[in-house]
């Protein structure tokens, strides 16, 4: 039961980050901002709201640049993807031999990174403290209920 709700909290702390990274609210920042701006405000937040001290900020902002230094290895991949499926729908048949071949390589790119982000989270879980951890599940639930995320505005906007 420990390892399920390990499993639990590694990827709803990856799922945060990811949100707060990728889908960014307007308010906040603007779309022209880089990502490596995004990312040094998400830090600033998270130290801000978690009270972090000097040696976790120092941690935090050591796991955001290696986050971000995959960042740039997803991108390409994304987009050749993209390009991928946007010639097949263009064609007059879709190739399902094709079609499977992009869906197998996402997930094995997917399989990769799952390891990588999970000792980012376990990373991150190991250095707050219990009053900490509990601040950041506060944040977390407060987050889900107001219905941030770039999925919600997509859903609203039907």
């Amino acid at each position: 039961m420990k390892k399920k709700g390990m499993i639990g909290i590694i990827i709803s702390v990856t799922a945060v980050v990811i949100a707060l990274v990728g889908c960014g609210h307007q308010k906040f920042w603007s779309h022209e901002d880089s990502p490596e701006a995004r990312a040094a405000w998400v830090v600033k937040k998270v130290s801000d709201r978690l009270d972090l001290n000097p040696r976790q900020q120092e941690e935090l902002n050591r796991i955001s640049k290696e986050v971000m230094a995959r960042r740039d290895d997803i991108r390409t991949s994304r987009e050749q993807s993209r390009q991928q499926v946007l010639d097949m729908v263009r064609s007059d048949a879709i190739n399902r031999a094709e079609l499977e071949r992009l869906v197998n390589e996402k997930k094995a790119q997917i399989e990769e990174l799952i390891p990588f982000f999970m000792d980012k989270a376990l990373a991150f879980h190991a250095m707050l403290t219990p009053e900490q951890r509990e601040t950041l599940a506060a944040e977390m639930e407060k987050h889900h209920s107001r219905g941030h995320g770039c999925w919600s505005r997509w859903s609203a906007s039907k």
